[in-house]
């Protein structure tokens, strides 16, 4: 979470437009989301009952909070230079939900999904899903007119 709030603040920063956009921020999660040991490690504290737990780290440290905070902040200022008006924060809360919800999935269903489907990843599978994801999150957080 702490590179995803970075990379945000420094499109933020730039004294340009934004460069920073859904697909982007899409590439990030997934990336760190799709370590095969960090997947385990999810899949364990989900099925053991250790997510649900106050102590559980992520909750503790509330990292999320920080990503959501910072999207918002890009998406706003995005939506300003274009003259238009930011997301609720509350918009912005439900697409890094999504978008982690989809990554996770993504992540640990990828092979049988598709094979539910009679199809079989192809090298460039990745890419289309991260594609249609980040259209699906821009629809969130978009700026409105």
């Amino acid at each position: 979470s702490h590179e995803i709030v970075a990379r945000l603040e420094r499109a933020g920063a730039s004294n340009g437009p934004m460069t920073l956009d859904a697909l982007e921020l899409i590439k990030l999660l997934l990336a760190g989301l799709s370590e095969p040991v960090h997947l385990r490690l999810v899949a364990w504290a989900m099925l053991s009952g250790r997510s649900q737990s106050v102590d559980f780290l992520p909750g503790r440290q509330q990292g999320m909070r920080a990503v959501a905070d910072a999207v918002h902040r890009a998406a706003t200022l995005r939506a300003e230079q274009a003259g238009g008006t930011g997301p609720s924060q509350e918009d912005v809360d439900y697409a890094v939900v999504l978008a982690l919800s989809a990554a996770y999935g993504y992540g640990l269903g990828k092979v049988p999904l598709f094979r539910a489907l009679g199809r079989k990843p192809q090298p460039g599978t990745d890419d289309a899903v991260m594609q249609r994801l980040s259209d699906m999150v821009q629809t969130l957080i978009a700026p409105k007119p």
